[in-house]
């Protein structure tokens, strides 16, 4: 595990791995039984972050959130690129009075097969919620049937993949201004998009930005084609020294209309937010349907 303190810019946790159940970086923030423990983790980014559990349940930030206390978790980034079945990254259970998870981004990605595979809890009943959930194969919370959640601020949007919230984020961010975003932890000048200062101030948490299939590739018209990118805090974007009618870019997707001329050539192109410089492109030719 590497552990990186940037002065007045939170701090980064990079590569922790969470195994066996019921476990966690805080395994609990306070127990039912304690009174006025006020349990709070803030202002902190993990990157490649990891979590997996043989048995029973777990949580990579925390497993069990409840007591008579208010504590919580707030401004906090976790980028997993592994998630198996049975976790969840913000907690996995989160009990009793007030508690507040507020202004939490997670990005993350289940592992092939897995089940109950959550962005911020799987076992809610009090909470004040809002976040962001970055992730495929996973959901960003479940509330229990006899929850108290509607009694609380409730905010969780979930998207397929980063682009997809960058795009959104002109549409939502004013949801978000009740508690706002940290100064110490994020940086909300690049797109007006929160991104933390810690991963801002070194460029990008895993290096260059990298495009999963070669440098060219061939859609025929009327199919759809899919990106593949290594690279968090990734930006999408079509670009063509052409026309680009008939031909879309959703998320991760480009879909090519069948009235598309076959030998039509596009990029998509891939770069950081927080560095638009760092990016990897591909070059697209349609072929006939």
């Amino acid at each position: 595990m590497q552990y990186t303190n940037t002065v007045r810019r939170g701090h980064v946790i990079n590569g922790l791995k969470i195994e066996g159940a019921n476990s966690g970086f805080m395994a609990r923030i306070a127990a039912a039984s304690e009174v006025g423990v006020n349990g709070l983790i803030c202002n902190v980014a993990f990157t490649n972050a990891e979590v997996h559990t043989d048995t029973g349940n777990t949580g990579f930030l925390t497993s069990y959130m409840g007591g008579q206390g208010s504590g919580g978790v707030r401004n906090v980034y976790v980028h997993c690129v592994s998630q198996g079945s049975n976790t969840a990254i913000i907690g996995w259970a989160m009990y009793q009075n007030s508690h507040r998870i507020l202004n939490c981004i997670v990005e993350t990605r289940a592992d092939a097969g897995a089940t109950n595979v959550y962005g911020f809890s799987s076992n809610t009943y009090y909470c004040q919620l809002k976040g962001i959930v970055i992730g495929q194969g996973v959901a960003a919370y479940k509330t229990q049937t006899n929850s108290y959640l509607d009694k609380f601020t409730v905010k969780c949007e979930l998207y397929g993949d980063y682009s997809a919230f960058i795009a959104d984020w002109p549409n939502i961010s004013d949801q978000f201004t009740e508690a706002e975003w940290s100064d110490v932890m994020w940086d909300t000048e690049n797109y007006g998009i929160p991104v933390p200062k810690a991963l801002a101030a070194k460029g990008v948490s895993e290096g260059d930005i990298t495009i999963d299939e070669d440098t060219t590739a061939t859609v025929q018209a009327g199919q759809s084609f899919q990106i593949g990118y290594s690279g968090c805090l990734v930006k999408l974007k079509l670009e063509s020294g052409g026309n680009t009618d008939g031909i879309e870019l959703n998320g991760n997707i480009v879909t090519v209309d069948e009235s598309v001329s076959e030998g039509t050539q596009f990029k998509v192109i891939a770069s950081s937010v927080i560095d638009p410089e760092v990016t990897d492109e591909i070059t697209i030719t349609v072929s006939a349907a």
